[in-house]
């Protein structure tokens, strides 16, 4: 049996977005790719990606070696899992360097407000409105000094 993964964004209030699911399960139809395929689209996202300095990112999609081999995924699934991990990674070195080193801070900020243009979070990737309105509040919190939603979603969504 063939098994198909969807990617899903998860907010910090628990609204589940679908991001590219398309339906059906035809893999011949060039939407879907096999866990190489879906590695090998993640590895081209994090080689485009900023991290802060000294992180180095895990070159597979975590977790993925534990899905069975016949697994399909959504074709933006790696790219949008790799996107997750970049906005988990910002929100974190924010929180750790928010309050000892406001350069860094302001670096991490200045990266995260790249998000609401970014393909992780567009309409076609069915992220919902409630999903980038959430982001953009807790970014904006963020700015004012307010740690408290950038924490919830690290907490909830960057375990």
């Amino acid at each position: 049996m063939r098994r198909i993964i969807c990617s899903a964004l998860v907010t910090s209030v628990g609204l589940v977005a679908l991001t590219g699911c398309a339906g059906g399960d035809d893999s011949s139809s060039g939407t879907f790719v096999s866990r190489e395929g879906a590695n090998e689209v993640y590895r081209a996202s994090i080689a485009d990606l900023d991290f802060p300095d000294g992180y180095r990112p895990s070159q597979t999609i975590p977790g993925i070696d534990q899905d069975s081999a016949d697994t399909t995924y959504q074709q933006t699934y790696g790219d949008t899992r790799a996107h997750y991990l970049w906005q988990c990674v910002w929100e974190q070195e924010w929180l750790d360097t928010r309050a000892t080193d406001a350069d860094a801070a302001e670096r991490a900020i200045e990266q995260l407000a790249k998000a609401p243009t970014m393909a992780y979070l567009a309409d076609s990737r069915r992220a919902d409105d409630a999903t980038r309105r959430l982001f953009t509040e807790n970014l904006d919190k963020a700015e004012l000094g307010d740690p408290s939603g950038v924490q919830e979603d690290v907490d909830v969504n960057c375990s």
